[in-house]
């Protein structure tokens, strides 16, 4: 019995392929009739989120800034971050010194804002005044005096204790003399008296071997020279400490004459005193100075003595890590390079010329984090997680309010610092700006995340499109007219520019946020224009401008527009088959997508109800494509396995497809494979479809329909519309069509068609042109249906697998033997 033709419901009219903006609606004639916008544009949830992150100024409340490139994320932290200009800061100032009591740890001085500077130059002034006035002092005509005395009575006790030792040696026939030692020095040494001679206690072997010298009275010498050798290293000693205690006595009349000194100096320093950590750098610097007072007078040529003396000199050096002198509002700091120097400071390395490294907190270098202290760090979340250990060492520093100037052991490339620096108290508040996975990743795997970022602020991708939504944009296009010395858009083609904002949202009924792109199609709208010697920008050149930017980006729709062209790619426009549709996909990402159809195939056979996923079997297919066809089977299911077995197996595939494959869009198109395949009835070849299906039938909405529409209308029109083609898409996406003139216009022509559906049937009804399904009073489908064509089909099919099965079984089975009487 045939198959009834169906009766096609009309397809989409013009009016509702495109939404175009009437250039008099809107309320100006040219952009220079409008005052630029200030505001951020659709973002109100956002701001306002941003806004209460800013204002809480209590640990933890930084802000994630969430959504796509172009909305805006940036504009907007800067325009809230203006408005804190007005508010007072009580900034501080840091300064690392050397810690004298543990050089490994330099000493972090905090001072209110602009004190910083003044102490590291009032004490660079000390130090210049001490190096200045102490040699004088040194050569005063009193201390010289005083250092003389000193020196005399010290060199009269070593000379008494020489003279007496010199007195006991004669009386038991020894002297005090020199002796030549093995690498050929002379050293003191105590000389027994032969003959008259002083004679070395080495040579009284000889003088016995010679018979100069009784064996006897050697030994006796020998044993009298031990004991006086002994007696003379403790005349050495005693030497020693006579000179030290002259060292000592020479530093106290230093001290004395120096402490003066130092005390006039220092009273410039004492405003600066606390309670705390600077009182107690200035009383040991001092007492450091009384100390190592040389350092202090000049070394001459001593080459030894001037390196000890500046090296000493430089540990009195002020190292300010951070001057916020001048600042009285809040600081904003945007970190475009957030590498972990950057970020965090770094302490520097010098050679010490002999291969190895050395570094002393002069070397300290502070990073944005600190200049940010007490106000706002901005930065781009993605771009911190390319630096190995930023992200561990902020999250850290936020978490517990502080952190040490330190190099990344993973940067290192020489020896690691051997100084340590006191930790920073940190009170920044950070401002992160990043995609929505990013925030969802970090919120998933990162413990802490969420703690120290208790404001996500996310910017949406759109914005409804009504009239005030209108009005803004063009503000923001004059804005930037006016920003950029641009010339002024008519209203016509602001309009055009309003409408690919359309566009580009994928939605008549919204405009998309990310301006960027807008802008930029302005600009290249205006050179256009000026090429052309134009007073104005006219929608000509937006449409210019707009078609170059898809052209520069269009190379392999190119290419894939030539195989399809060429025949490398089997399509067909025009005929009917079974088992064989045009689907369609969408390449390419962001604003510059491009849509490409593609043959989808179906063959049946006998079996027990599979449908085998060629593009899984091949490893192309993504999960939410695996779901569509489990999703497609159970409809299978449901349909037609509740009156008989679905006693069939098929495979479906996407025809020279070489790469990954994932989404759902083309379940429709699969389902009308299918039951093409099943009921042999064909499929109109100059149809071709989108739409995801759930397991009742119900057609759901897609993306990139736009882009889907298109492709297929530019394969369609090189090889000649014949007024059947057209395209079946899901009825929701229908307030989604943005289609360029040449589709609307071939639309309104009948040249080429749009429909739009909510159910499966009504999908095979357009691709086939047959009824798809009538019921019976049983509750089957009509024998003139395609649907009842399958269920004769899956009848046939089951009848056969039985009579095959009961063959098989019959084939197998081992015969009975006779025996004959």
């Amino acid at each position: 019995m045939p198959i009834r033709a169906a009766k096609l419901p009309d397809s989409l009219t013009p009016k509702l392929l495109r939404w175009r903006c009437d250039p008099k609606t809107l309320s100006f004639s040219s952009t220079s009739d409008l005052e630029p916008i200030n505001a951020v544009v659709g973002q109100d949830r956002a701001m306002e989120a941003l806004e209460l992150g800013v204002s809480i100024k209590k640990p933890g409340y930084n802000v994630f800034i969430a959504g796509l490139s172009g909305v805006g994320k940036t504009t907007a932290v800067k325009r809230i971050l203006d408005r804190m200009i007005d508010e007072r800061a009580e900034l501080k100032d840091y300064a690392y010194v050397h810690n004298f009591r543990d050089p490994r740890r330099p000493r972090l001085l905090v001072f209110p804002a602009g004190n910083g500077a003044k102490f590291q130059k009032e004490f660079a002034r000390v130090v210049e005044y001490l190096t200045e006035k102490a040699p004088a002092l040194f050569d005063d005509e009193k201390f010289r005096e005083n250092r003389r005395k000193l020196v005399e009575r010290f060199r009269e006790r070593e000379a008494k204790l020489l003279s007496d030792f010199e007195e006991t040696l004669e009386k038991d026939g020894f002297a005090l003399g020199h002796v030549e030692a093995e690498n050929g020095a002379r050293q003191p040494d105590v000389l027994p008296i032969v003959n008259g001679e002083p004679v070395p206690a080495q040579n009284l072997g000889k003088l016995v071997e010679d018979d100069k010298l009784d064996e006897r009275e050697a030994e006796k010498i020998v044993e009298n020279y031990r004991r006086y050798k002994d007696d003379l290293r403790g005349v050495y000693h005693k030497s020693v400490r006579l000179n030290a205690e002259m060292r000592e006595g020479e530093g106290k009349l230093r001290r004395h004459a120096l402490g003066t000194l130092i005390d006039a100096a220092f009273d410039s320093l004492e405003a600066f005193r606390d309670d705390g950590v600077v009182s107690r750098h200035l009383d040991e610097a001092r007492e450091d100075m009384l100390e190592h007072s040389s350092a202090f007078y000049p070394a001459g040529e001593d080459e030894e003595a001037a390196a000890f003396n500046e090296a000493r000199l430089r540990l009195y050096d002020v190292n300010l890590a951070q001057d916020n002198a001048g600042i009285e509002s809040p600081p904003v700091v945007v970190e475009i390079s957030p590498t972990y120097k950057n970020l965090f400071g770094v302490i520097e390395k010098t050679g010490d010329g002999r291969g190895g490294w050395y570094s002393d907190f002069t070397h300290i270098k502070s990073g944005s984090l600190l200049r940010a202290n007490g106000g706002y760090l901005v930065l781009r979340a993605e771009r911190l997680f390319e630096e190995p250990g930023a992200w561990r060492t902020l999250k850290s520093a936020l978490a517990y309010r502080r952190y040490e100037i330190q190099d990344p052991a993973e940067s290192l490339l020489v020896s690691p610092a051997t100084i340590q620096p006191e930790p920073i108290e940190i009170d920044a508040k950070v401002i992160l700006i990043g995609s929505a996975r990013t925030y969802a990743a970090l919120a998933a795997y990162e413990d802490d995340f969420k703690k120290i970022f208790k404001i996500k602020a996310e910017f949406d991708y759109e914005v409804d499109r009504d009239d005030d939504a209108l009005l803004a944009y063009a503000r923001v296009l004059k804005k930037t007219v006016e920003e950029e010395g641009l010339l002024e858009f008519s209203r016509e083609a602001t309009a055009t520019l309003l409408e690919l904002a359309a566009r580009y949202a994928g939605k008549k009924t919204k405009l998309t946020t990310r301006f960027s792109a807008i802008v930029d199609l302005a600009r290249e709208a205006e050179h256009y224009a000026r090429a052309d010697a134009a007073e104005r920008v006219a929608p000509e050149h937006v449409d210019r401008a707009y078609e170059q930017s898809r052209r520069r980006h269009g190379l392999w729709e190119t290419k894939i527009s030539e195989m399809i062209r060429e025949g490398d790619t089997l399509l067909e426009t025009e005929g009917e088959r079974v088992g064989q549709i045009n689907g369609l996909a969408v390449f390419g990402s962001e604003f510059h997508a491009y849509g490409k159809p593609t043959r989808i195939s179906a063959s049946v056979s006998m079996g027990a109800g599979s449908i085998v996923n060629v593009e899984r079997e091949a490893g192309y297919s993504g999960k939410s494509y695996d779901k569509a066809m489990l999703i497609i089977t159970g409809y299978f299911r449901e349909t037609f396995g509740s009156r008989a077995p679905l006693s069939f197996n098929a495979s479906v595939v996407f025809e020279q497809s070489y790469g990954p494959i994932d989404g759902d869009s083309a379940s429709a198109a699969e389902i009308c494979a299918l039951v093409s395949a099943l009921s042999e009835v064909p499929i109109k070849q100059g149809v071709a479809i989108t739409g995801s299906v759930n397991q009742k039938g119900e057609i759901q909405p897609i993306g990139g329909v736009n882009e889907k529409i298109e492709g297929f209308f530019e394969v369609c029109k090189e090889r000649g519309l014949t007024g059947e083609q057209g395209v079946v898409v899901p009825a929701q996406n229908v307030k989604d069509l943005m289609l360029k003139d040449e589709v609307v216009q071939a639309a309104k022509k009948k040249k080429f068609h749009v429909w739009g559906v909510e159910r499966i049937e009504e999908a095979i009804e357009l691709t086939t042109g047959k009824v798809a399904a009538t019921r019976c009073k049983d509750g089957s489908f009509g024998k003139t249906s395609v649907y009842g064509a399958v269920e004769t089909k899956l009848k046939t099919l089951f009848t056969r697998a039985k009579q095959a099965g009961k063959a098989a079984l019959s084939a197998n089975k081992p015969k009975r033997r006779t025996t004959k009487k």
